[in-house]
């Protein structure tokens, strides 16, 4: 294997795993900081539990689509 592939399959991997953190992160900023559930009411408990769903969703698509 010569000296510019492997700098190639370095920059490849290092690109890839920048650009899955700053989704990662994009995605937990959209959210904003998890409220506190004991100061909640059981309607504002279901909004936040649905919230929180969505965003495992969306992480899961991310990295799915990231793969293909």
């Amino acid at each position: 294997m010569d000296l510019q592939r492997l700098f190639q399959m370095l920059f490849n991997r290092v690109v890839s795993r920048m650009i899955g953190r700053a989704m990662k992160l994009g995605i937990d900023r959209m959210v904003g900081p998890k409220p506190d559930r004991k100061t909640m009411t059981p309607a504002e408990r279901t909004q936040a539990d649905q919230a929180a769903a969505m965003t495992r969703r969306a992480k899961q698509a991310t990295k799915f689509i990231r793969r293909l």
